[in-house]
C-alpha cells in the first residue's frame, strides 16, 4: 500500500509479500507524456466548446462535506482535492443508483491517455490506473461514504485538511446541533455525488420571460416548463436586516455555491420595514457594519441597497428569484404574537401592506429573473384576540361559532392586484391558511378579478413540516364541515399546539420535546411509540392531497412548496414520505432554510441573542457557508431534476392579457356572501348533525322562549278584567285590600331606604293603595312630622299595592319607595 493508507493497514501481506513501493515516473511514461501533448493541441477545440458539458451521459461530480466545493479530481497520476467554483471536476462513472452497488472508480478523462485509454481507476494507494483489474468501490449511500474492503475490513476515504487519505470509518450518534445533524459519518468522511447532467440549471440560459401558469405547471413565454427546485436564503426580514452569511464569505461565492450544488431558485425574505422612510427621509441603514466583514464594498448601503445587491448577483448568476414579503417589523416568523400574524395590525392597515407590495414589485421590474412575488407569509391566528384568516368565510357568519375571522381570499386578491399595480408581467404566490397549510377552497371560492386571464398569472404555495400534520388530522377527523358545537375550540388549541412543536424541532434537540412535541412525533418515529405502527404514507398523502395538491392532481393550478425543512434522518418517516411524494409527483420546491444560523453571534441589534438553525443546509456546527449537511443535500439531490413523465414544453395561452388596474381594484374587493360559503360547504352526516344540534340550540330555542314570554303576558293582561267582573264587596273584604294602621312602623315591608329613615326617627304612614290621600303623622319621641302624598302604582294586581310617595322632611324632600306583600 502506499502512503495514504494509514499504519494499521499495512499489516503483514498475504504470503509474506513485500509491500509494493510508490510509483515513479519511468521512460516510457515520459514518451507517452509528449505524445499527449499532441492530443491536447487537437482536443483544444472541442473542450472549450464542451467544457460545461458532461462527457458522459451518466456520471457525477464526487463532493466532500467538509467543503462542497471542494470535489475530487485527477492529475495524470493520482486522485486530488480541487476547487469546483473555479476548476473543472473530474466525472466519475457512477450514479445515484449505480453507485450503491459499487465498481471500480472510473474517471472520464477529457483527453485519452495513450497509455490509460479513455477511462482510468482509482487504485487502494489512490493513485491513477487502469480499470483493468481496479479494486472494488462502493458509494454507502446511508452514510455516504465511499468503502472499500481490504483484508476483509471496510475501509472509508477521508479528507484532512486538503489531503485524502484512507481511514478507519467513522459514525455519529449526536444531537441536531451538532456535526450532520448527529447522524451518518463526520464531514471529512461524507461524499455527496452531483449529477453532471442537470436539467434544471441547463434550462435557466433558455428561458424567455415572463414566466406563465398552465394548469397545474409554471411555463416561459415559449412554453418551456419550469420546475423550480430552490432554496430559501434568510436573515433580511430579520432585526440584522441583510441576508446571513455576507459576514461569513463573498456574496459571489455564495450565490456560485448554490448554483453549483443544482439549485436553480432562491427565495428571498425580508421585512416592509427594511424599505421604510424615517422622518429625515432616510431609509434604515444595516445595524452593525460587522455584518458585512466578508463584502467591504456594501458596508456604505442601506439596508434594502444590500438587498438589491443580493438580486442582482443570483440574477447575475442565471438563478430565478422570488421575493417574499415575510414580516412587517422585523423579527422571526412565524408566531402568534409577533405583529405580522396578519395583512393588518396595531401598527400598519391593510393599505399599507398592499403599498409595500406594490413598492417592492416595482423595484424590481425590470430584472425578468425576479420572477414573482409572495404576497404574505403563513397567514395565522393572531393570539391578541384570536382572529384567524380564513378563506371565504363571512366574518359576521363566523362569530356566531365563537370564531372572529379575516377573510384571506379577499386579502390575497386586493394583494395580487397590488402586485400587478407594481409589476403586471409577475407571477403572484398565494399561501394558505393556517400557516400555509390549507388550500382546501381555492378553486370552489375563487379569488375575484375583473380579467379571467390573470388566473395565469397566479401560483399557490404550500408550507411542508411534520408538525402540520396536527392541523391535518383536526380537518381530517372533522372533514372540514361545520361542526359548530366544537370547532371553534379545537382549532384554536390545535394551532397553538402546532406551532409549540415546530419552535421545538427547529431550535432544539429531539429529546428536549414537549408531551405535545412527543405525541405528535409518535405518528411519524418510533421512539415515542414503543415500536407500535407508525402513520402510513397512503394516509399522509391522502391528507395532503386533500389540503393542497389537489389543485396538481387535477390539472388545476401549480403548487410550489416554497418551505419544507427537518433536522432529522434518522426515525422521520415525514422526511421519508416528503422526498417519496414530492419525487413521484414531481412537485416544485424551495428548502428552509440553506443557512446555519437564524441569528449570528456578533450582531448588536435589538435581537441578539446567537440562534442555530437546525434545519439549515450548511451545517449548523461549521457557520462558514461551505460544510453542508451531507444527507440532506443528498435528499434534495434526488429531487431536483424535472421527471422525464412530466411534458417539456406546453402550448402557450393565446389570448393576450393587458392588466386593467381600476376594474380589479373594485372586484377584488368583494366580500364573501352567504350563499358562496354554504354552497361549497363539505357535508356528512356527522356534521348535518351536529349544524341540526346548533340550529336547533341557536334558533328554536330562542324563539320557545318568546312565545313563552308572550304567553304569560297575555295572561297577566287579562287577569283585571276578571277582578273587576267579581263583587266588589267580596273584593274588598279580601285580607290583601286590608289598610295598614298609619302609625304602624313598616320596617318589615318597606324597603332598605325606609327602614333606614325608621331608624333615624322618622315615621311614614300609609293609608289604602286605592286612592290619593294626604296625611300628617306625628313620630313619637321626635316632634318632627311628615307630609306623605301617595299614588297606587299597580292598583290591579290583586296580590300586591306598591305606592310611591314623596315627603318633605327639615327642608329636604326625597323618595320612598315600598312594597305591600300579603
Amino acid at each position: 500500500f502506499g502512503s495514504s493508507w494509514p499504519e494499521a493497514a499495512l499489516g503483514a501481506p498475504e504470503n509474506g509479500a513485500p509491500h509494493r513501493p510508490a510509483r515513479a515516473v519511468s521512460p516510457a511514461m515520459a514518451a507517452h507524456e509528449r505524445q499527449r501533448g499532441a492530443a491536447r493541441r487537437v482536443a483544444c477545440a472541442a473542450l472549450a466548446a464542451s467544457l460545461l458539458e458532461p462527457v458522459a451521459s451518466h456520471s457525477v461530480i464526487i463532493a466532500n462535506s467538509a467543503n462542497i466545493t471542494q470535489c475530487l479530481g485527477t492529475t495524470r497520476f493520482q486522485m486530488v482535492m480541487v476547487d469546483c467554483l473555479t476548476h473543472v471536476g473530474t466525472e466519475w462513472n457512477w450514479t445515484l443508483e449505480t453507485a450503491g452497488r459499487g465498481g471500480p472508480l472510473e474517471a472520464f478523462s477529457l483527453i485519452p491517455d495513450p497509455v490509460l485509454g479513455d477511462t482510468q481507476c482509482i487504485d487502494e494507494d489512490l493513485k491513477v490506473r487502469r480499470c483493468r483489474g481496479a479494486p472494488h468501490w462502493r458509494w454507502n449511500s446511508a452514510t455516504l461514504q465511499l468503502q472499500m474492503e481490504v483484508y476483509n475490513k471496510t475501509w472509508c476515504l477521508g479528507l484532512i485538511g486538503k489531503e485524502l487519505l484512507m481511514e478507519r470509518c467513522h459514525f455519529l450518534n449526536g444531537t441536531t446541533s451538532d456535526d450532520q445533524n448527529g447522524y451518518g459519518a463526520p464531514a471529512e468522511q461524507t461524499w455527496v455525488l452531483l449529477p453532471t447532467r442537470r436539467p434544471q440549471i441547463s434550462l435557466l440560459d433558455r428561458l424567455t420571460f415572463p414566466l406563465r401558469a398552465v394548469g397545474r405547471h409554471i411555463i416561459d413565454a415559449e412554453g418551456l416548463r419550469v420546475k423550480l427546485a430552490g432554496v430559501n436564503w434568510l436573515g433580511a426580514h430579520m432585526a440584522q436586516l441583510v441576508n446571513n452569511g455576507l459576514d461569513r464569505a463573498p456574496l459571489q461565492r455564495i450565490v456560485k455555491t448554490i448554483k453549483y450544488m443544482g439549485f436553480n431558485s432562491v427565495r428571498l425574505n425580508y421585512a416592509s420595514a427594511m424599505a421604510a422612510i424615517s422622518a429625515d427621509g432616510n431609509r434604515p441603514k444595516v445595524p452593525d457594519t460587522s455584518l458585512l466583514k466578508a463584502n467591504p464594498d456594501l458596508k456604505n448601503l442601506s439596508a434594502l441597497e444590500v438587498f438589491d445587491e443580493v438580486v442582482e448577483a443570483i440574477t447575475r448568476e442565471g438563478l430565478l428569484v422570488v421575493i417574499c414579503r415575510h414580516m412587517r417589523e422585523p423579527g422571526w416568523c412565524c408566531r402568534g404574537n409577533d405583529g405580522s400574524e396578519l395583512w393588518y395590525g396595531d401598527t400598519h392597515t391593510a393599505e399599507d401592506w398592499m403599498n409595500d407590495l406594490t413598492f417592492m414589485a416595482k423595484r424590481y421590474r425590470e430584472n425578468p429573473r425576479v420572477i414573482g412575488v409572495d404576497i404574505f407569509n403563513e397567514p395565522r391566528m393572531r393570539e391578541s384576540d384570536d382572529t384567524i384568516p380564513w378563506w371565504g368565510v363571512p366574518t359576521w357568519l363566523a362569530s356566531t361559532v365563537g370564531l372572529k375571522v379575516a377573510d384571506w381570499r379577499v386579502a390575497a386578491a386586493r394583494g395580487a392586484v397590488a402586485v400587478w399595480r407594481g409589476n403586471p408581467d409577475a407571477l403572484v404566490i398565494i399561501q394558505g391558511q393556517l400557516y400555509a397549510s390549507n388550500l382546501e377552497h381555492v378553486l370552489d371560492r375563487p379569488m375575484k378579478f375583473a380579467q379571467g386571464c390573470l388566473k395565469s398569472r397566479v401560483v399557490f404555495s404550500s408550507h411542508e413540516y411534520f408538525w402540520h400534520w396536527k392541523i391535518d388530522k383536526f380537518f381530517t377527523h372533522l372533514v372540514d364541515t361545520f361542526k359548530p358545537l366544537s370547532f371553534a375550540k379545537k382549532l384554536k388549541a390545535t394551532l397553538r399546539e402546532a406551532y409549540t412543536v415546530g419552535d421545538e424541532d427547529e431550535f432544539g434537540s429531539t429529546p428536549s420535546f414537549s408531551e405535545v412535541g412527543r405525541r405528535v412525533h409518535a405518528d411519524f418515529s418510533r421512539r415515542y411509540r414503543g415500536g407500535a405502527g407508525l402513520i402510513s404514507y397512503d394516509e399522509w398523502s391522502a391528507a395532503r392531497e386533500r389540503a393542497v395538491f389537489f389543485l396538481e392532481d387535477g390539472d388545476e393550478a401549480p403548487v410550489w412548496v416554497s418551505e419544507f425543512g427537518t433536522s432529522r434522518k434518522a426515525d422521520n418517516a415525514w422526511w421519508a414520505y416528503v422526498l417519496r411524494y414530492f419525487k413521484e409527483n414531481d412537485v416544485s420546491w424551495c428548502y428552509w432554510p440553506m443557512d446555519p444560523i437564524a441569528l449570528p453571534s456578533n450582531f448588536n441589534g435589538t435581537e441578539n441573542a446567537f440562534k442555530s438553525e437546525t434545519y439549515g443546509l450548511f451545517d449548523t456546527s461549521r457557520y462558514d457557508y461551505s460544510a453542508v449537511v451531507g444527507w440532506k443535500l443528498q435528499d434534495l439531490v434526488s429531487l431536483m431534476a424535472p421527471s422525464k413523465d412530466m411534458p417539456a414544453n406546453l402550448t402557450v395561452p393565446k389570448d393576450a392579457c393587458v392588466f386593467e388596474l381600476e376594474p380589479n381594484l373594485a372586484k377584488s374587493a368583494e366580500e364573501t356572501t352567504f350563499s358562496e360559503f354554504f354552497t361549497t360547504m363539505a357535508w356528512n352526516l356527522e356534521a348535518e348533525m351536529d349544524t341540526f344540534c346548533f340550529l336547533f340550540a341557536v334558533l328554536l330555542i330562542p324563539c320557545l322562549c318568546c312565545l313563552a314570554c308572550y304567553l304569560v303576558l297575555a295572561r297577566r293582561r287579562s287577569s283585571p278584567h276578571e277582578a273587576r267582573s267579581e263583587d266588589p264587596k267580596s273584593s274588598m273584604q279580601d285580607r290583601r285590600y286590608q289598610p295598614l294602621v298609619s302609625n304602624q312602623p313598616l320596617v318589615s315591608h318597606a324597603s332598605a331606604n325606609s327602614s333606614a329613615l325608621f331608624r333615624s326617627g322618622l315615621g311614614v304612614g300609609m293609608g289604602s293603595a286605592m286612592g290619593s290621600y294626604k296625611t300628617k303623622m306625628q313620630t313619637a319621641g321626635t316632634g318632627r312630622g311628615a307630609i306623605i302624598d301617595a299614588q297606587p302604582i299597580r292598583n290591579d294586581w290583586p296580590d300586591a299595592g306598591e305606592v310611591q310617595g314623596s315627603f318633605a322632611c327639615c327642608g329636604s324632600k326625597r323618595t320612598a319607595r315600598t312594597n305591600n306583600r300579603r
